[in-house]
């Protein structure tokens, strides 16, 4: 209404983007707490249904909305997207923040700038808040809360971290570093690797059909004959991986904004080199299909050893795909390489090979490279874990699906925190984990190569 000093949804504050959980209230102002998991779990349901992004499934979840309210946050976005909001025959939907909710947000967006975080379209007041300690702003958080200042320092704190909002200000503070870290990290699975979802943690198995049989010729009084399908399996299984961080009184007496954020992005790096772990995993560690047969096997006729990264050698491990055959074993298929993943120790061996047009010899000194310019930039990658194998292995992939899939949990693909008050240490306990699991799926677009 005018004249309160509430803001409407057609000018709403900036909402910092952050990973899910991370109010650790499950509550508005206002109104019975959601248990945290139901909460989650009852907006990713919405998001998903209305076709939102993660990034905007993780600001929803982490604004500490009940179900209710972020149906409205939900429909309020699907508006905006389809550019509707506010047209004609159309009534925009008025929100209402109050003080506490544009403190909270002017608190964390002045604390992940102080801390060198990337803050887009900061909410007024945070420059307030960017020149003063934490140990000042959890004075304000107590006022502001209608609880006491006074006593020592310790009990002061200790007081803020309970009773007041700056546990959830700096829970959300934790959570956009830990995107950062996440986000930052220099992985690259996602280049080759295709991506899945999985219901629950059991055991499940991913179909795959074989071929279709050949068309057969028709004459004019001839029946069509159906074509037979046959389908193969493999199994994978999503784990939980995680770690536990905590905001402390001695952080805050410390005024170490570097410890708030330092941790957390560390926190991100590591799920995100979890992630290219599991997903390398896959493909290392050889282990078993669904034929009982290791990934890499003679009889799959993926495997080979060449003398040299050459025209001859290069050639020769291309053909392992190309000479691939279907689940009957009847008829060759084409799966050709679109990636090849090297060692770093091949990495100058490659670019000067893939990057030449001319290859020769004392002998034949104008001899065309084949090869060259077969492997885009992109599609050439060179990762340490590779080293930590062999210096001199390297793998041909063919498209993204064919090769190694990476499961995620109901689909939530960014590492989730969850908070809560600690009671035997002074300050409010987190742990950030992430759910994923990765598995080969058809050794007919992956082949292994060693030279020498």
């Amino acid at each position: 209404p005018a004249g309160s000093g509430s803001e409407r949804a057609s000018d709403p504050p900036a909402t910092p983007p952050a990973p899910p959980a991370g109010s650790g209230s499950g509550r508005a102002s206002g109104g019975a707490p959601e248990p945290e998991g139901a909460r989650a779990a009852e907006i990713i349901r919405m998001c998903r249904t209305a076709g939102l992004d993660d990034t905007a499934m993780v600001e929803i979840i982490s604004q500490g909305l009940n179900p209710d309210q972020a149906g409205r946050e939900v429909l309020r976005r699907m508006a905006e997207r389809s550019g509707i909001a506010g047209g004609a025959g159309y009534r925009a939907l008025h929100l209402v923040t109050d003080e506490r909710d544009r403190f909270r947000l002017a608190a964390a967006h002045g604390l992940a700038l102080r801390g060198g975080l990337a803050v887009t379209n900061p909410a007024p007041g945070h420059d307030e808040i960017m020149g003063r300690s934490l140990e000042m702003l959890a004075m304000e958080a107590l006022q502001r809360a209608n609880q006491s200042t006074r006593g020592t320092r310790m009990e002061m704190l200790g007081r803020a971290l309970t009773t007041s909002d700056l546990p959830n200000i700096l829970g959300n503070v934790a959570n956009v570093a830990v995107l950062e870290g996440w986000e930052t990290a220099a992985e690259t699975w996602s280049l080759w690797c295709g991506e899945g979802d999985a219901a629950n943690f059991k055991p499940g198995k991913a179909v795959r059909l074989s071929e279709m049989d050949d068309l057969d010729e028709i004459g004019e009084e001839d029946e069509y004959k159906h074509a037979k399908l046959s389908d193969a399996a493999e199994s994978y299984q999503v784990k939980t991986f995680g770690k536990a961080i905590r905001l402390s009184r001695r952080m805050l007496i410390d005024d170490d904004l570097g410890m708030l954020i330092s941790i957390p992005r560390a926190m991100g790096e590591a799920a995100s080199r979890t992630v290219g772990d599991v997903a390398w995993a896959a493909l290392i560690s050889n282990g078993a299909m669904g034929d009982g047969k290791a990934l890499f096997h003679a009889d799959h006729a993926n495997i080979a050893t060449i003398p040299a990264f050459n025209v001859d050698g290069v050639g020769a491990a291309l053909k392992l795909l190309n000479s691939q055959k279907d689940m009957a074993g009847k008829r060759r298929i084409r799966t050709p390489a679109q990636f090849i993943l090297l060692p770093t120790a091949l990495e100058v061996t490659a670019e000067k090979f893939f990057g030449s047009d001319v290859i020769g010899t004392a002998a034949e000194p104008n001899i065309r490279n084949p090869y060259s310019g077969t492997f885009q930039s992109n599609n050439r990658i060179y990762e340490p874990r590779l080293d930590e194998s062999s210096e001199v292995v390297f793998y041909l992939a063919a498209a993204k699906g064919r090769t190694v899939v990476l499961f995620w949990l109901q689909g939530v693909k960014v590492p989730w925190i969850e908070w809560k008050d600690s009671w035997n240490t002074d300050g409010r306990e987190g742990k950030v984990r992430i759910d994923v699991g990765g598995k080969a799926m058809d050794w007919r677009g992956l082949a292994r190569v060693a030279i020498g």
